[in-house]
């Protein structure tokens, strides 16, 4: 059986682009960055992530990071920010 390899790059563009994309729910995304960080941190190629604003995620989901300060007030009434809202690098 032949062995096949995947760039990292590649995996890492489409957990980004998933994390700012979907509408699925934060258990698939948390998937998602467990698998990637696992890969990232066993080849030696993390260096961090920031959380995604509201700018960066579909309308009506909810951001990573509330950037501004009508945001924050959004989210100081119980509405949640959901931390699997991430761009790695």
């Amino acid at each position: 059986m032949a062995k096949k390899f995947v760039e990292v790059e590649k995996i890492k563009e489409f957990v980004n682009r998933t994390n700012r994309e979907s509408t699925c729910g934060p258990d698939q995304r948390d998937g998602w960055n467990s698998l990637l960080e696992c890969i990232l941190h066993g080849t030696g190629n993390y260096k961090g992530y920031n959380l995604l604003t509201s700018e960066e995620v579909p309308l009506g989901q909810a951001p990573g990071v509330c950037s501004s300060g009508k945001e924050m007030r959004r989210f100081n009434r119980g509405e949640k920010v959901d931390e699997t809202r991430r761009k790695y690098y």
